[in-house]
Parts: C-alpha cells; structure tokens; sequence
C-alpha cells in the first residue's frame, strides 16, 4: 500500500533517510527537506526548458565497440555506479544486442562476461543469507554476511567491527574492483564502501544483468578447454553466493553446470554405447543367421542407454530389417529371463516379434504412421483365437501433432477403426520421434465396455516401466509429461484431482550401470552413473520450476530411480553417497528421492526389492531409510500442509510446526469475554495471524513441566503483522500469563521482504502488571514490540485495572 506525504512547506528533497522495504522506528527521520523560497520557486515553475545541442549517434558504431562499451556499462550498474533508473533495461538490451552481432560475427564475449558475473558474485557474497552449517564458528552473535557487512559500515574499521579473516578477503575482494588495495580507511574506501552499499540497494537491476547472461549461456555450446576451469570456479561461487538470498540465480547457474559439464560427459557416454549397438545391427542386417546373433542380442539388451530411438532412426528406412531391434526392446522392458520361444512372423505385410511370457504373449511391431491400420488388422489376426496378448507397437510420425491430446486422439481414432480381439488385453503405442527429435512417448490403451480406452495415469511410460517405478502410487493425481533436459528421464507434472493447488513435479529415471569408483583400499568415492542421473533429474525439475510464478514452488517434489543392477553396497557407503547428493539438491524444491532397486540376501542370495529413500523436511534436514518399497497412494497436500510450505517458501515457519518442540502444547483462544480459554480443533483452524496457547516442558530439574504461555506469530495470515484481532489475544494472553502466575514467551514470526524481522508489530501501548507482590511481570519474547504505561479505560471482574491496546483496523493497513 503507498501513502502520499506532503510536505508542511515548499521543499526540495535533500536526502531519503530509507530504503523500500526496509524497516523504520518510530519516530525516526523519512525525508530530509530543504526549504525553498517562495520567488525562488516561482523563477523554477516559469523557466523555460532548455534545448542541449547533442551530437547525433554515429549511424554505424564496429560491433567491437558496441560490445565493449556495453560491457562497460554493465560494470558500472552492478557497481553501484549512477544510472538512469529508466534506462537500466536499456543498457542490458543493447548489450545483448551487439552480444548476438558479436557470435553473429564468429566472437564470443564469454571471458568479458564472466568478469560481469565475478563482480555480481563478490557483491553478493558481502550481503548473503548464510545457509546452515557454513561459516567458522567464531562469532555466534553474528550469523551472515548481510550482518557482518552492516556492521563494517558504521566504523570502517574491521577492528571496531570485529570481522574475522574470512570476510575480510571476501570484502578486501569486493573492495578490489574500485581500485581499493587495502583496508585502510581512506577517501578511496569510502567512496568504494558507499557504492557497495548502493549496488545492494538496487540489486534487482543486477540479478536482472546476471539471469540474462545465464539463459544466453545455457542455449550455447561449453566453453573451449582454456576457459573450462575459470567457468567452472566462476559457476561454483555464484552458486554459493546466491543459492539462499537469489535462488533464481543459482538455479539458473547450476542449469549451466549441467549443460556445460555433466551434459556432455553424459553425451559422449551415449554415443560410445549407439555406436557400438548400430556396430551389431549392421552386423545382423548383412549376416541375419550369423553364429553369434543370440551373444550380439544380448550385449544390446544389457546397453545403459535408452535404445527406443533408435528403432525410430530405423523406422523411416524401408529396407532395414527392425526384427532386431524389436526384439532387443521386447527383453529389455519384460525381463530378459521370463521370455520363451522368441520368434518372427509376418502377418498382412507387417513383420511382428513374438514372445511367450507365463501369463501372456508379448506382440511387437515397427511401423510408420500411415501404416498402423495395416499393423492392427496383422495383430487382430495374430491374436484372434490364442491366449492373452500384450502388444507394442513402435510408430514413426513424423508430422505427429504437438499436442499430447490430440496425439492420443489421433490414435484412439485409428484403434476404432480397426477393433481387436478380447485377447488384446493392453496395447502400447510408442512414438519414436518427430524430425529427429529424441523425446518418445507411450500410449497405452485397454479394452472398456465402449471400446479401447487410454490409461491416461501412465501416459509418458511404458506399462512395464511404470510398474517397476510404482507409478500407481500416484493415481490420486492427474499427470502431464513435461520436456526433460534428457530423453531417459521422465518429467511429469501432477496435480491433485482433489486439491488442484497441489501442483508437483516428479522425475522419473533408470540406472541401468551401477559402476563403483572406489580408492585403491577399497573405499567407495562414488557412483558415476546413478549421481548422473539423479543430476539430469534435478536439472528438468529446476527448468520447470522456473517457469512457475514463486507462490507454486512448493517443496514437494520427488525424484524416483529404478536401478537394474543388484547392488551390494552397505549402509555406510549408501550414507556417504547421500551425502553427495545433498547439496546438488538446493533449489529444486525436493520432497524425497527414491531409490527402487534389488537387494542380494547375504545368507540365501535371492534378490529382493528394496527402497532407498532419501527424505527433506521444511527446515532443510535430510534422512536416509531403507526398506521394502511402500504401495501406499502418495497422498495430495491437505489445507494444513499447504500452510507449512507456504510459511517454507517465505523462508519462515508454520507456527504449529513449533509446537512440538516447545513441549506439551494445547491451544487456546478467546470466548465470548475475550479471554483466552483451551480448544480442542485441527491444527491451523486460527483464524487471527497469531496462535495462543500453553505449554509444559518437563526437564531434567522440573520433571512436572516448566509451564509458560506461548503466543506465536502466523506468517500466512497479514504477513505476520498486527491488528486487533491479534491485539485481542495479546492482552488476553497477558491476562492469562498473570492469572497462572507463569511466563510469556512471544515468537514473532514475521514473512515480510528482507529478513524475517523486517515488518515490525504495530506499536500499541499497555502496561504488564506486577503478580502478587513480585518484583518480576511477565516476560515476553516479542521482537520489535514496544512497551509503555498508559491509562486505564476499563475496570476487569476483580477491580484490577484492564489494559488499553491502541492499534489500527486490519483493513486500513
């Protein structure tokens, strides 16, 4: 909300005392005025403007140039150096402008930009929240560097301000791009120091600079070997520097990471397994009986790497023989070893591979668009008669519709035109691919009393995939694929069919090589391709959550990695590995990564399933269990829930969330004369922003309880701000606190911008009483709250003087 301020006088505005959302006492100075004569004013209303005599810009400045000098200006914005405030988005859209003449030209100004990002993140690093756990421990009254900073400022004496070393150099570093070569107080570091400050001031214009750099990046190829390592370091501090206060940014640059690092790495992996698959079928296809067919198949079928699109390569080739490659599909989704009497016929001109199973057949077929009509009237035949059918068909479509419905439209209109028997028990159509892309999509349809009908729940995967990945578990959820940044992970959106704002991400993958890197004493160091995967999942996750405006990015999205190979590894080393992964995880919003995989038994050596799950809460703590893989439905977020994240994406916490660690904890709340009495209601029914209530904690001294009164502050309602309603169960509370002669203890939970603490309680006036003589009143633990005598309008019950709140109706604020 804005108020208009005007002055008492004519006045020029000298100096403004604050900042836009910052916090201000009561009291202090806004504005600083100074007067202006009344003639003086008169001279300046009637002046005439004045027309400037600029030169006119050169019609045609050398792309060098451009580039350079817009570089330059970039430098003085993330500086703090002045600028027009109109003209900031100016200055970043000429640069990209002569940015994409420069590569248009065949130069790429990537070391230029990454000084830009070094002076974005030497800033930042003067000014961020520290994440847990991070920091030397020296000084635990002061707890980032936000803190450590502010502090610098009022001596200009690191000394005075007791800095330690580690953020001397951070700002020793800052300090270095002004010139500034020491800490020194001279006319130098005030001048740098007060540019420092403003550059914070006006940070949004320079994560503005950096967020462009980024996306420029991550649609460019890596950087050449020279400048790999400077990237990489850069990349590295950025993340740090921004991943709490800009989490835009580190998501962002963790984006480029994996493009420019991990991506490739992935890349060639890949080509070196096609390479050697497209080596054995051009094989098989000039030597169809060779001697060796059955070892080739099978070295096919063990490949880490999606093969689906291959087959769509082959598919537009209509003098390849894709029996191969079909059958290498059919054992790879079904289990190599449950197959029997595999074997090839043709049916209406359309080839099929043919493989017995203990309860069925699987059927499978190659073929282009225009020609499923042909291949379902073949499978009608082949089916027609025998035991029940599993069929998959491949297609080729190349003028494929961009749209999932109407894809699966398309082919439910081509399924009624040619109906198949009852022995058709489920049949998958795969899309191999559209003008060479690599993303490919399963459709499975079964039979229902008006025909056959989609299994709209595992759209995206094949049956059998999904069943390992125990995608059923999400059937209270209307499920979207979503583009991946790699074709073997499976990005879905879902959102609850009861609870519409329940609107997740989940991240399907396969790890189909379980190598171990380990020491040469037997120490594990890591698993190279399952850390892979997991980094190509938390990638799609943090590209698709960007796109989300900030109040849907909950923290409820999974990840879920079927891994083929047994494993063997013991817990510790599972503690370790998870101990990787962790960090990679920030930003992307996760609620648990499952590990779904096959276990040898020590004694009898059978394989059994078991779960791997690694689970976060709302604080940022992580767990590891293991166990059996659970078939519970995953359950949508109830109204409850949804408060705890929303409180989480403030950075702040849901007031019911401390409760238990208070201690015994029973709400209370005002009746009908205003004070606060028990009640016994779900947690999160409050309906004013502050909850009440008493608790007992029994400690070591005080078995029984030490009991106190709690109020605490409720972030999602107001922002955790004050108003009556609250004011109401402020002074009841006191009320209460006196009357059981126990304590007041005041969280004040607040989710305004900046800090937690940014938005103070509005003042209001009252005065604690004194308890049976004694010398004490009840303390209370609020921030920002002051207190003060004031008179008496109304007498209570027992003759005691109530007191008096003086605050403003919610609805004026």
């Amino acid at each position: 909300m804005e108020t208009v301020l005007r002055a008492p006088f004519r006045a020029r505005l000298k100096e403004c005392a604050v900042s836009v959302g910052s916090q201000v006492e009561t009291g202090a100075a806004l504005l600083r005025l100074e007067p202006v004569a009344d003639d003086d004013a008169e001279d300046t209303s009637e002046s005439a403007s004045v027309e400037l005599d600029l030169p006119e810009a050169p019609a045609s400045v050398p792309v060098r140039e451009r580039t350079a000098r817009g570089q330059q200006d970039l430098r003085g914005l993330l500086l703090g150096f002045d600028v027009d405030p109109h003209d900031e988005r100016r200055v970043l859209d000429d640069y990209l402008a002569a940015r994409r003449a420069s590569i248009g030209e065949g130069r790429r100004p990537l070391p230029e930009e990454l000084a830009l990002v070094d002076v974005f993140a030497d800033l930042a690093e003067l000014s961020r929240n520290r994440p847990a756990g991070e920091g030397d421990g020296e000084d635990t009254r002061v707890h980032s560097a936000r803190e450590y900073f502010h502090a610098y400022l009022q001596s200009l004496d690191v000394e005075r301000a007791g800095l330690p070393e580690a953020f001397q150099a951070k700002l020793a570093t800052a300090l270095g791009h002004y010139g500034v070569t020491d800490l020194e107080r001279t006319p130098e570091l005030e001048a740098a120091v007060f540019r420092v400050f403003l550059a914070q001031q006006r940070v949004s214009a320079d994560v503005a600079v950096v967020t462009a750099l980024l996306r420029a990046w991550l649609n460019e190829s890596p950087p050449d070997e020279s400048l790999r390592e400077r990237v990489g370091l850069t990349l590295e501090r950025l993340v740090a520097a921004t991943q709490v206060r800009f989490p835009a940014v580190a998501d962002l640059a963790r984006g480029v990471v994996f493009a420019w690092f991990a991506q490739p790495l992935l890349r060639r992996n890949r080509a070196r397994v096609y390479a050697n698959v497209r080596r054995h079928l051009r094989h098989l296809d000039a030597h169809p009986d060779a001697s060796d067919r059955a070892e080739r198949v099978a070295e096919m079928v063990r490949s880490t790497e999606p093969l689906v699109r291959l087959l769509g390569q082959r598919l537009v080739r209509a003098d390849l023989d894709n029996t191969v490659m079909l059958e290498v599909l059919t054992r790879r989704y079904y289990g190599n070893k449950g197959l029997t009497g595999v074997r090839t016929r043709e049916i209406a001109g359309c080839a099929f591979v043919v493989a017995e199973r203990a309860e069925s057949s699987v059927v499978s077929a190659g073929v282009a668009f225009e020609e499923l009509g042909g291949a379902l009237s073949g499978l009608a035949e082949l089916a027609n008669g025998g035991e029940a059918v599993d069929a998959d068909i491949y297609l080729s479509w190349e003028k494929q519709p961009e749209d999932f419905d109407a894809m699966a439209a398309a082919l439910h209109e081509v399924f009624s035109v040619h109906p198949l028997p009852d022995q058709v028990r489920r049949l998958t159509a795969t899309v191999a691919g559209r003008d060479g892309a690599v993303m490919h999509h399963h459709f499975t349809f079964r039979p229902s009393p008006t025909g056959l009908a989609e299994d709209r729940l595992i759209r995206g995967l094949h049956p059998y995939i999904a069943q390992r990945m125990q995608m059923e578990r999400l059937r209270r959820f209307d499920l979207t694929r979503l583009p991946s940044s790699d074709e073997e992970v499976y990005l879905f959106q879902c959102v609850a069919k009861e609870n519409p704002s329940d609107d997740r991400l989940v991240a399907f993958a396969q790890v189909r090589d379980l190598a171990e890197l380990r020491e040469h004493d037997g120490r594990l160091v890591s698993l190279p391709t399952a850390e892979d995967t997991v980094a190509a999942c938390l990638d799609s996750i943090r590209r698709a959550r960007s796109l989300r405006p900030a109040r849907k990015r909950f923290n409820t999205n999974r990840i879920v990695v079927y891994v083929w190979p047994p494993f063997g590894i013991t817990r510790e080393e599972l503690e370790m590995i998870a101990g990787r992964v962790r960090p990679t995880t920030a930003g992307a919003g996760l609620e648990e990564i499952l590990f779904i995989a096959r276990q040898r038994d020590p004694e009898t050596g059978e394989l059994a399933k078991v779960a791997v799950r690694i689970a976060f809460d709302a604080t940022g703590g992580s767990e590891l269990t293991i166990g059996e893989p659970s078939d519970e439905a995953v359950e949508p977020v109830d109204d409850y829930r949804q408060k705890v994240l929303r409180a989480s994406s403030r950075n702040t916490v849901y007031p019911y969330e401390l409760t238990g660690l208070l201690g015994d904890f029973v709400e209370h709340d005002l009746d009908g004369d205003h004070a606060l009495v028990p009640v016994d209601r779900p947690r999160g029914r409050n309906t004013a922003g502050i909850v009440a209530g008493v608790v007992s904690t029994p400690t070591e001294r005080h078995p029984q309880g030490v009991t106190r009164v709690v109020l605490l502050g409720d972030p999602t309602k107001s922002l955790g701000a004050l108003s009556e309603p609250e004011c109401r169960r402020v002074v009841a509370a006191l009320d209460l606190a006196e009357r059981m002669g126990v304590p007041l203890e005041w969280y004040a939970l607040s989710a305004a911008p900046g800090s937690p603490w940014s938005r103070a309680p509005r003042t209001w006036t009252g005065w604690p009483r004194r308890s049976n003589g004694s010398s004490s009143s009840p303390r209370t633990a609020a921030r920002s709250t002051s207190w003060s005598r004031a008179s008496t309008s109304a007498r209570s019950r027992t003759g005691t003087p109530r007191r008096r709140c003086s605050c403003t109706p919610r609805a004026s604020w």
